[in-house]
């Protein structure tokens, strides 16, 4: 795994929860030593040196990989990448490859990356799991990039360095305090991981216009010599808790854990306090957040017994002391890491992981709360996660005053994607309170019992790949927004506008085309972005000489003149009309047998002939018609001449069908459940 973008412990104060002691910058014998000391910016130059100089390939792809390594444990994936394609050119070890699909994951090259963890499940069977876990990431990857979003996502230029800004916590009077190892901070040391300097807390002040400017060092008392971030504070602002790594006496070599600091009456800070939270404290703990009411903290920390990786734990406020923590568990925390927990208004659990499915390293997701637990987590997809890490997320705005209200969540992040001031930036995002619309529809066939037989039971539907679906906009013109293509599962999606209304018609060769329509008109939202607009097309093949009823046709008893009820039945004939401009096609009209001959023959004449004239009247031409009356000659059960039947089985003989002339193919169309019977003459 990513080693749990070990740079964000080391830069993002994620080294305020380093998998082991802050590195030393004693003098280094080779590359390895400086790597295994966890001094990368020296372990970098070192090991390339040793590469060049290794004669045999197998060296040499060590040499490789651990430059990439280097800079992968130091946030730089882009250099990361060609050093762990160099490993696997010169035969090092399955990691490389796998390392390597990392890498391209997370420079979203999610395709490549797909192929490279093929690879190594190939490679190391055992362990084919994890990767196909990363195979299941990527694909959801290359989806969310095809969505939409109305979130507005700005680098904070006037605060960001070429160092590293992060983890913003936002005051009661909103002014924001953050967590940076710019050239400033406290003490001459660098920080051999990074080769920057060892962080401290800032303070800057939120002004008239809504932008912060003006950067100063949060408190002498807090910041010293080693690392400090992460900081949450009491509602009235007189308490900070906050992670140090090292202490005097032990320097960087020591574990990293939560201190608290509080406000004195005469100004200033007191001296940082540890908190003690587990009774072995030989691990580390760190990025606290404190609830609201100060009754609980949660934390992130990689305690014995966890489930992998850093855990996040929530520990709760007893007679003035901190009571034993507990996990938030499985559904939370998982075998990689599980840092940076925030809670907003509505009691939601916001965290940062690289063990759920995400874009790249680590990634930003919401958990909502559920009956003093916290249900299942939610990736918050693009643009607030992206394949760098993302993480430190801190909202000023959970959700939207009304339905008129222009901002529906508001707040700040960090992320050291590509196009920042540094390597971790703070970013200002706002998400706008208008709904997003999308179309996904499905094209399908019947099933029926008996496969060729239209007139045969429906069993059920089936998807129609590679179906032409076009999708229009009612309005001037009738506008073509989307013309696509069924998968293999008849599914298309398409975007949509808020207010409008649409249709989407399918076709194939062998089909008859059919439209369906739907609106966006009165679909609101006010708890997610998106709403889904979902339709069904069910396209009718066309069979070969075979009569096919046209179901909810009825005349008055012994009359051929329709009846209202029958008018959105033929409606639906004459859509298929306009939908198919081609077909010439053939309305029978049957009778059942009871009654001369004779008389049925020219009574179904007439009936057929109503059908015609009813459909010419709504403009369809005269030339594509033809009727004809079947009078009794075609029942569809027993019920002949001299057999007893009951009123619903002669009814199913007063039928309307059509068969398509000009392809001299017919469809069936389908038969109605509930029969309903024509009045007996008094």
């Amino acid at each position: 795994m990513r080693a749990f973008s070990v740079y964000i412990f080391a830069v993002a104060l994620i080294s305020l929860l380093a998998l082991a002691s802050c590195g030393g910058s004693g003098k280094a014998k080779n590359g390895m030593t400086l790597f295994q000391e966890k001094n990368y910016t020296l372990a970098i130059p070192q090991l390339k040196t040793e590469y060049k100089e290794a004669q045999v390939p197998l060296l040499r792809g060590e040499k490789a990989f651990y430059v990439g390594e280097s800079y992968r444990l130091n946030g730089n994936t882009k250099d990361a990448e060609g050093w762990y394609a160099e490993a696997m050119k010169q035969g090092y070890d399955a990691i490389a490859t796998y390392n390597y699909a990392l890498t391209l994951k997370a420079n979203e090259k999610y395709k490549q990356a797909i192929e490279q963890f093929t690879n190594y499940a190939r490679m190391e069977p055992f362990n084919k799991e994890k990767a196909f876990d990363q195979i299941k990431s990527c694909n959801l990857a290359i989806r969310w990039e095809k969505e939409r979003t109305n979130l507005d996502l700005q680098n904070l230029s006037t605060l960001n360095t070429a160092a590293s800004e992060y983890a913003p916590v936002i005051l009661g009077t909103g002014d924001m305090v953050f967590t940076s190892d710019r050239v400033d901070a406290t003490g001459s040391d660098t920080y051999g991981w990074t080769g920057e300097k060892f962080s401290d807390l800032y303070l800057t002040k939120k002004q008239a216009n809504g932008s912060y400017t003006g950067v100063v060092p949060f408190a002498a008392e807090i910041n010293s010599g080693f690392n400090e971030g992460t900081p949450t504070f009491s509602r009235d602002g007189n308490e900070v808790y906050f992670t140090r790594c090292g202490s005097q006496g032990k320097g960087a070599n020591d574990y990293c854990t939560i201190y608290v600091s509080r406000q004195q009456a005469l100004g200033g800070w007191s001296d940082p306090e540890k908190i003690f939270l587990f009774e072995n404290d030989t691990f580390n703990v760190g990025h606290p957040f404190l609830s609201r009411d100060g009754k609980y903290m949660l934390f992130a920390a990689e305690a014995p017994g966890g489930y992998g990786g850093k855990d996040l734990y929530i520990t709760y406020l007893q007679g003035g002391t901190w009571g034993t923590p507990k996990s938030l568990g499985k559904e939370v925390n998982t075998a990689g890491n599980e840092v940076f927990p925030f809670i907003d208004e509505l009691g939601a659990l916001y965290f940062s992981s690289d063990g759920h499915d995400g874009l790249g390293g680590l990634d930003i997701f919401m958990s909502p709360a559920n009956g003093g637990v916290w249900g299942k987590p939610e990736n918050l997809k693009l643009p607030i996660n992206s394949g760098a890490d993302d993480y430190g997320l801190w909202l000023t705005k959970a959700k939207p005053k009304n339905a008129n209200d222009p901002v529906r969540m508001s707040g700040f992040l960090t992320s050291n994607r590509p196009g920042g001031a540094g390597k971790d930036d703070i970013y200002a995002f706002q998400l706008s309170n208008e709904n997003l619309y999308v179309l996904e529809g499905v094209i399908l066939e019947k099933i029926f019992a008996t496969p060729g037989d239209p007139n045969s039971k429906v069993l059920d539907f089936q998807p129609i790949e590679n179906a032409n679906i076009t999708v229009k906009k009612y309005g001037p013109g009738f506008p073509v927004v989307g013309s696509l293509k069924s998968d293999k599962f008849g599914r298309f999606n398409q975007d949509l506008e808020k207010e409008s209304d649409y249709y989407a018609s399918g076709e194939k060769e062998g089909f008859l085309k059919q439209s369906i329509k739907f609106t966006t008109k009165g679909l609101r939202d006010l708890n997610n972005i998106t709403i889904t607009v979902k339709v069904r097309i069910i396209v009718e093949r066309i069979f070969e000489n075979i009569n096919i009823t046209i179901p909810n046709i009825y005349y008055d008893y012994d009359s051929t003149a329709l009846r209202p009820e029958s008018f959105p039945a033929l409606d639906s004939l004459y859509s298929l009309f306009m939908e198919n401009p081609t077909l010439v096609i053939e309305i029978g009209s049957h009778t059942d047998s009871r009654g001369k001959n004779e008389y049925n023959q020219t009574l179904s004449q007439g009936r057929a002939a109503s059908v015609v004239r009813y459909l010419v009247a709504k403009g369809i031409p005269i030339e594509r018609l033809r009727a004809v009356g079947y009078g009794e000659t075609s029942l569809v059960n027993k019920c002949a001449d001299g057999v007893d039947c009951t009123e619903e089985e002669h009814q199913l003989n007063r039928r309307t069908t059509f068969k398509i002339l000009s392809e001299k193919y017919n469809i069936e169309s389908i038969t109605p459940e509930d029969i309903r019977v024509d009045p007996k003459k008094e």
